[in-house]
């Protein structure tokens, strides 16, 4: 996130797998009156912690689910059918879940719109 106020960048990793690794980008600034002048940053990031590394032979296996009717607030309920743990799951959602909207001109345009905004309101029991 950019903070327009104190010209701070500011990153806050939302899972532990990021932990303990660099990441590294480009931020250009570019001349407000002008499209040629720009000015080319190059970053570094190290998130510090320990280094979180997956499985290499994990157990797979089916969950299934239901999503209840979504409402006028746009409120709705993942219904699982075993158990799940929902600690992981608050960690790693973005990961396993990728929520799309569509338009009215769907039939038109074919295209799937990723949410910008999508945060889970109550993880439940």
């Amino acid at each position: 996130m950019f903070e327009n106020a104190t010209n701070t960048l500011i990153f806050k990793p939302a899972s532990k797998w990021v932990s303990g690794r660099q990441y590294y980008f480009t931020i250009v600034v570019k001349e407000r009156n002008s499209d040629s002048v720009k000015y080319s940053f190059y970053c570094t990031v190290r998130i510090t912690g320990d280094q979180y590394f997956e499985e290499t032979n994990p157990e797979n296996f089916t969950i299934n689910y239901n999503l209840t009717k979504i409402n006028d607030q746009g409120q709705g309920t993942l219904v699982f059918d075993t158990e799940v743990n929902m600690e992981w799951l608050e960690e790693n959602f973005g990961d396993v879940f990728h929520v799309y909207w569509t338009d009215t001109e769907y039939k038109q345009n074919k295209e799937k719109r990723k949410l910008k905004d999508f945060k889970v309101t109550d993880w439940g029991t």
